[in-house]
C-alpha cells in the first residue's frame, strides 16, 4: 500500500494510518488509551514510529546524532502539522499524537539509551533511562507530545530535550 504524505493530504494520512497501523485485531482499543494500559504491547509503539518514517518516505534514524536531528526539529514539525491541518479545517488527532509520541520515544531510546517501560506512576508509557548520577528517568513523550500540541512553543520539544541534558545527563 502506498501511503500519502502528511504534508500532501493530513485527513488521507490519518485514514490509512487508523487502518493498517492501529485498528488491528490486536489493538482494537482508542489510540491514545494503548499509551495508558499497561497490557499493551510495546511494539505498538515501534509500529507507529516506523509508520511515521514509511508514510513520509523517510529513512529510520539509526545514530543518536540522527534522533537529536529529529529532536532539534520537532517544533518545527509539528508547527508544520498544524499549519497543514488548519489549511485543512481540520485539527489533529490522536493518530498523530501517537505517531509523532512513538518517533519521539525512538529518538529518546537512542539518545539515551533507553527502553519502554510502562510507568506505574505516571500511569502510562514512557522511555526509561538510566542518568550519569544513577537515577532512573521516565521521559513521558506522549504527555509532552500532547501538551506541545496543546499549548503551543510554551511547551517546546527541544527545551524539554535541552532540560533533560543538563539536569539528568549533566551534559551540556
Amino acid at each position: 500500500m502506498d501511503f500519502p504524505s502528511i504534508k500532501e493530504s493530513p485527513s488521507e494520512f490519518r485514514r490509512c494510518f487508523v487502518t493498517v497501523y492501529v485498528f488491528t485485531p490486536k489493538h482494537l482499543v482508542l489510540i491514545m488509551d494503548l499509551t495508558r494500559n499497561p497490557e499493551t504491547d510495546w511494539d505498538i509503539f515501534v509500529e507507529a514510529s516506523g509508520a511515521f518514517f514509511s508514510i513520509n518516505n523517510l529513512p529510520v534514524f539509526t545514530m543518536p546524532e540522527e534522533a537529536i536531528g529529529f529532536v532539534q526539529a520537532c517544533d518545527d514539525l509539528i508547527d508544520f502539522y498544524l499549519r497543514k491541518l488548519a489549511e485543512e479545517g481540520d485539527s489533529y488527532s490522536d493518530e498523530l499524537l501517537l505517531q509523532l509520541g512513538s518517533v519521539l520515544g525512538y529518538a529518546f531510546l537512542l539518545i539515551f539509551e533507553g527502553q519502554w517501560f510502562y510507568s506505574e506512576s505516571q500511569a502510562r508509557w514512557v522511555i526509561q533511562c538510566p542518568s550519569l548520577k544513577g537515577d532512573v528517568l521516565e521521559l513521558n513523550v506522549f504527555h509532552k507530545i500532547e501538551m506541545r500540541f496543546k499549548n503551543g512553543r510554551e511547551d517546546s520539544i527541544l527545551y524539554y530535550f535541552e532540560g533533560i541534558g543538563r539536569i539528568y545527563l549533566e551534559v551540556e
